[in-house]
């Protein structure tokens, strides 16, 4: 499992964005150990193609949150297309956890409020 941490924005962003859609209720400290099957989209007995769909609409929800609503770009190279690939890949795995998918949106956008590549390099 991913490092979940309060003072992570990836890990803030993802979480408060999961309890906006309503996917689970519960508070942050133990919402990274949250298994993808435990959020209220994965569904285990649809098939892989329909569950695939489900979970790709949800990361196209997430992407929107992040985006339009929480200030998040995406990082240099990213597309929204490519950074929905990469939710999806952990939504449809249900052994993985939020605390993971939080580390693949951090791979793939830059959240209000992190440091930019520039501001660390400058304080080294």
């Amino acid at each position: 499992m991913a490092d979940w941490n309060n003072n992570n924005r990836a890990c803030k962003t993802t979480w408060s964005t999961l309890v906006v859609l309503d996917q689970k209720k519960q508070a942050f400290p133990k919402y990274g150990t949250i298994k993808i099957r435990g959020l209220k989209a994965y569904n285990p007995t649809a098939r892989p193609k329909l569950r695939r769909e489900t979970m790709a609409g949800l990361a196209a929800q997430i992407d929107n949150v992040f985006r339009a609503i929480r200030g998040a770009t995406l990082e240099k190279g990213k597309t929204s297309s490519s950074a929905q690939n990469a939710m999806v890949k952990v939504l449809t795995d249900p052994k993985r956890t939020v605390a993971d998918l939080a580390a693949v949106a951090d791979a793939q956008y830059h959240f209000l409020g992190e440091p930019t590549d520039e501001a660390i390099v400058n304080t080294v």
